[in-house]
């Protein structure tokens, strides 16, 4: 959609993997588990090798997992936190290793990640830079906060490609079923006190002439009406949706929670597309700069 030919893809799970190469099929398409264990890095710097020409100009992408450091999160210990942000840091190690022309990083916009973040920027402020973004801001008919790292010109091009206003759930999906949609999240991290606390009723539920709360990986909305009863969940291809992935996007023939694991997961595709517009400006910058 941004102009890109998408070279290489890579994930550990081999369902959703699938998913993409069903939908991307001149791809290349690696399963594999990235980390700081060994062997990781140099197989990946193979793949690269192998699948982008020498020479070329190439874009890379990465969304650790978020869960292990996401504050919804309430059974991790803190360990367990530090050991998810690692992986951040190891992300940020590995560009800095494979000097892309262009690289960008999503993640949860945890205090964790953005000390990360932080602490990379403050050693090479030339290489990284970051912002906390609602998705909503940038064409996504939800309330998605996420930190989007990445090269400093890149995250300058695509902060300047906000939009307002937020689109809507009736206008991502067309007709309704009901009026008013509901997440499935039971809590919410109490800053004023520490821990969680309950949700209120109307705190996860919205109409659909708004914007929705975050899809997410493993519990899908439900369309519910204006007392907050329910019909049914949304279907992943809804979800989809307000993922802004493209109307007729494959999601294979998996089981539901496989189909809701990789939309949930999904940077939406519309923070994409901006994204990379702006790689493709921040590219051009690089070249007349060498020109000169």
């Amino acid at each position: 959609q941004a102009g890109h030919v998408v070279a290489l893809a890579v994930d550990a799970d081999a369902r959703v993997l699938a998913t993409h190469a069903r939908n991307h099929r001149r791809a290349t398409h690696l399963q594999l588990r990235l980390g700081p264990h060994a062997g990781s890095a140099a197989r990946l710097r193979a793949a690269i090798a192998a699948a982008v020409p020498r020479g070329a100009a190439y874009h890379l992408h990465a969304s650790p997992p978020c869960q292990a450091t996401s504050q919804a999160n309430r059974r991790l210990s803190a360990d367990a936190k530090r050991r998810g942000a690692s992986l951040t840091e190891w992300t940020c190690e590995l560009v800095e290793a494979l000097a892309p022309t262009t690289w960008s990083l999503e993640q949860v916009a945890t205090p964790l990640a953005r000390a990360v973040l932080e602490r990379q920027r403050a050693l090479d402020p030339a290489r990284v830079a970051y912002a906390v973004i609602n998705c909503a801001s940038f064409g996504v008919p939800q309330d998605r906060r996420r930190l989007i790292a990445g090269s400093p010109s890149l995250i300058a091009a695509f902060l300047a490609r906000r939009s307002a206003p937020a689109r809507s759930v009736r206008a991502a999906l067309g007709a309704t079923p009901t009026d008013h949609v509901m997440n499935r999240t039971t809590n919410t991290p109490d800053r004023r006190n520490g821990g969680h606390r309950p949700l209120r009723p109307e705190e996860h539920m919205r109409p659909v002439d708004r914007a929705a709360y975050t899809v997410l990986a493993s519990k899908p909305m439900r369309w519910v009406d204006a007392e907050g009863v329910p019909l049914r969940s949304l279907t992943p291809e809804e979800e989809a949706a307000l993922q802004t992935f493209p109307p007729g996007y494959d999601l294979g023939a998996w089981p539901r929670t496989v189909q809701q694991r990789g939309v949930g997961n999904a940077v939406p595709v519309e923070v994409a597309r901006r994204l990379m517009l702006g790689a493709a400006a921040s590219a051009r910058r690089g070249r007349k700069g060498r020109g000169r």
